[in-house]
């Protein structure tokens, strides 16, 4: 695989292509990492690396069946890490889970270093 890792936890893991950054100008980068800051001060600390582990599946758009199925686990389960992560980040949908994965699975690249990787991920 070619490219630069930026992300990465037990569950997923995202490559940049090399010539990434050299695709678009830094204005365009910058604009990119522009985000309401209740995404951008998201504090990932607050959660487990299990819980870590199902931000990113939700920000794959993974359903608690798909997930549950993926690391052999009760659904239930599941349902309680994602019960989990909404509080922890006080946040209330799939959707806001799915939008702060994906912008700090992309911010590692963003100039403006909105964003570092909290220890171990």
């Amino acid at each position: 695989m070619h490219g630069r890792v930026i992300f990465g936890t037990g569950v997923g893991i995202l490559r940049l292509p090399p010539d990434a950054s050299e695709n678009c100008d830094d204005r365009e980068r910058d604009h990119a990492c522009e985000v309401p800051p209740w995404v951008r001060d998201a504090d990932l600390s607050l959660l487990t690396a299990r819980e870590l582990e199902v931000l990113v599946a939700l920000g794959d758009c993974l359903s608690n069946t798909v997930i549950a199925d993926r690391w052999h686990l009760a659904e239930r389960t599941i349902k309680k890490h994602v019960t989990s992560v909404f509080s922890k980040l006080q946040i209330s949908s799939r959707a806001q889970a799915a939008v702060i994965a994906n912008y700090r699975k992309c911010a590692a690249w963003c100039p403006s270093g909105h964003y570092r990787p909290p220890p171990g991920v």
